[in-house]
């Protein structure tokens, strides 16, 4: 592995090239978006019950993306991953466990 001395001029191009290969993870129902050195997903679905099973999913492929590029995810509440569900129903809102 290759260190890279923080600061140095060419750090967010070497980052965003060791990263770049992650948005194939995505599929028709997942978006993969970086911005700077934080990573978005963006998960569409009319269906509660497909919304969890599609949020597993690409969780479950990014985590093992995480691992084998040597590069941590820190799953736990209050740590630096966090998620958000946007609804347009009052009823689509669903208590997600993500493990």
């Amino acid at each position: 592995m290759i260190r890279v001395p923080w600061g140095f001029i060419l750090s967010p191009f070497f980052f965003l090239t060791y990263i770049n290969d992650m948005p194939t993870l995505s599929n028709r129902n997942t978006k993969i978006l970086f911005y700077a050195d934080d990573t978005n997903i963006i998960v569409n679905s009319p269906n509660p019950h497909n919304y969890q099973i599609i949020m597993e999913e690409i969780i479950c492929n990014i985590n093992k993306w995480f691992k084998a590029n040597l590069l941590p995810l820190n799953l736990q509440k209050k740590k630096k991953t966090h998620w958000l569900q946007f609804s347009t129903r009052k009823n689509f809102s669903r208590d997600i466990q993500i493990a």
